[in-house]
């Protein structure tokens, strides 16, 4: 039975009637929501409607989709991705993305209107991704469309920081009649360019990418440097107590030789991201945390991190050196019996066939420790650590 010091990893890792003119009155009201919601992050509508289908909406809605009540709680812009989204859960009740297509993404689309009008035949305008939770299953549902749609939206000017207003008014040709229209302030998320530059603060791949070409073009000065790929990327999320960091294996050529590889892993400070190390292409990005572990270490953080150090030991015992990619890790444990199961795939450079394996681990004196390794198809009773039979 090996014995590993946990230590914590954090793991970050789709018809419309005519409406009346708003009322004075309600505008007013909107108005003075929006000014308060504008510095939370909320949304508000601009006025109730009046006619059609949208009688039977409740005051504070701002529309319909798939037939039920749409009531937005969160809007957000990422790298040309406009979502409005109900529900706070990590899977929305309800979300409508208007996917913009924009020329630069990491350019906000200030002071932009987009128009679509009714019965549009052209594929070349945004397309609408709308979705929602079946009733029966709880399933998430999602319809798609790209043209036959009105729209109207209308970019205001950054206010201040990650905060971008906008109006929309869309109706969809489904059978619903799902819609959607009010004022709102958008969150900015994801990739950005402010002033020419790259905005090394945003949590975005693209910007890891960035900062991964400046690193190779500063140690290959003079030479032209290409980032072919990129994968397996992930962000954690800053604390309190603990650093942002992230990684991603990138590979990379340099004028024309052969493409190489690189598993960097990177730090945010103040700023923004930088190159914190790069680990050897048979390393695993778990087994190699930035954050000093503590006593309040999550459960699956540090069971994570006790398999991972497990496997590169194994693979270092074994003398392979092949790169690894692909490696997951998952967990389920029992925290008043201390028994835990986590299985792990992983794949080898240039090899199809995908790695897998799992251990039962036990946590004793305050530390998980691995106690077997076991077929990962097996089922284990995490109340006694032992496996089950049908």
């Amino acid at each position: 039975m090996r014995r590993l010091l946990s230590i914590v990893v954090l793991f970050p890792i789709v018809g419309c009637g005519q409406e009346s003119p708003a009322d004075p009155v309600a505008v007013k009201q909107a108005a003075s929501r929006r000014d308060s919601a504008q510095n939370t992050g909320q949304s508000v509508p601009v006025s109730s409607a009046s006619s059609g289908d949208l009688r039977e909406t409740p005051p504070e809605s701002h529309g319909k989709v798939h037939g039920k009540p749409f009531v937005v709680d969160s809007v957000q812009l990422r790298n040309g991705i406009l979502e409005f989204r109900q529900g706070r859960n990590f899977t929305a009740d309800s979300r409508v993305m208007v996917f913009l297509f924009l020329e630069d993404k990491g350019i906000l689309p200030e002071q932009r209107s987009f128009a679509v009008e009714a019965g549009s035949g052209t594929f070349n305008n945004p397309h609408i991704h709308i979705g929602w939770k079946d009733e029966g299953t709880g399933r998430s549902q999602t319809d798609v469309f790209m043209k036959d749609y009105a729209m109207t939206l209308e970019f205001g000017t950054e206010q201040e920081r990650g905060k971008l207003p906008l109006t929309i008014s869309l109706k969809l040709p489904d059978e619903q009649n799902s819609y959607l229209q009010g004022a709102f302030v958008a969150d900015v998320k994801g990739f950005r360019i402010i002033d020419g530059q790259v905005d090394l603060t945003s949590d975005s791949f693209e910007t890891l990418k960035h900062v991964a070409l400046t690193h190779f073009e500063a140690a290959h000065q003079g030479r032209v440097v290409e980032i072919l790929d990129a994968r397996d990327g992930r962000f954690t999320h800053a604390s309190e107590n603990s650093q942002q960091w992230g990684w991603y294996d990138v590979e990379f050529q340099v004028d024309d030789g052969d493409p190489d590889r690189a598993k960097m892993v990177f730090t945010k400070a103040d700023a923004g991201w930088a190159v914190h190390e790069i680990l050897e292409p048979h390393q695993l990005f778990a087994a190699h945390p930035v954050n000093v572990p503590d006593e309040n270490s999550r459960p699956r953080e540090v069971i994570g991190y006790v398999v991972a150090r497990h496997i590169e030991d194994e693979l270092a015992a074994r003398n392979e050196t092949r790169p690894v990619h692909g490696t997951s890790i998952s967990t389920g444990y029992n925290p008043t019996s201390g028994f835990a199961k986590a299985t792990v795939a992983y794949q080898f450079a240039g090899d199809d066939a995908q790695q897998k394996t799992a251990f039962v681990l036990r946590k004793t004196d305050g530390q998980w420790e691995i106690d077997r390794e076991i077929d990962p198809s097996v089922k284990v009773n995490l109340r006694t650590g032992e496996i089950e039979t049908d």
